[in-house]
């Protein structure tokens, strides 16, 4: 009876592991490093890098003008 309980929790732990490898569980939604998806708009990725300290202000400046016209 025991050898078939740790059966069954050895196959789940490999099955969270797998679905958590698939990427269906992020944990780091606000990474800069997220890939563009609708919700993330390239004025939003903009401002994410510039608060990340990737963009400089002046180029955070010209991208925010570029895209606004």
């Amino acid at each position: 009876m025991f050898m078939g309980l740790g059966l069954i929790i050895t196959i789940l732990v490999i099955v969270a592991i797998v679905y958590a490898l698939s990427g269906k569980w992020s944990i780091q939604d606000n990474s800069p490093f997220v890939a563009p998806n609708k919700t993330n708009s390239p004025l939003d990725l903009a401002k994410r890098r510039y608060a990340h300290g990737e963009l400089s202000k002046e180029e955070y400046q010209t991208i925010r003008h570029g895209l606004e016209n």
